[in-house]
């Protein structure tokens, strides 16, 4: 089912923008006309468009999380550090 889904939204329609034919993905398709119902004030569509946002921003966020931790351990008296570590770091989310 999935596979299918991907094939379709992967498969291209055309559409004229600007006087001229061009094609594009039915996701695409799909994105530009939501992205349109909300530019015209459909409600609606405006709250979905910020929650995606939202969604979307806070994917990225995760995506800069740092794989690498690395732990210097300091005497107060020396500039060298007593203990180093470094620890690469598998971050899960359970929702």
């Amino acid at each position: 089912m999935a596979t299918l889904l991907e094939k379709e939204l992967n498969s291209h329609v055309f559409i004229i923008g600007n006087g001229k034919r061009r094609k594009i993905s039915k996701l695409r398709a799909a994105i530009k006309q939501f992205v349109n119902k909300a530019a015209g004030g459909d409600m609606k569509a405006v709250q979905q468009l910020i929650n995606i946002s939202r969604e979307l921003s806070d994917a990225t966020m995760l995506k800069k999380l740092p794989t690498e931790i690395t732990i210097d351990v300091f005497d107060q008296n020396s500039d060298e550090p007593l203990y180093q570590s470094t620890n690469y770091v598998k971050w899960r989310w359970y929702f």
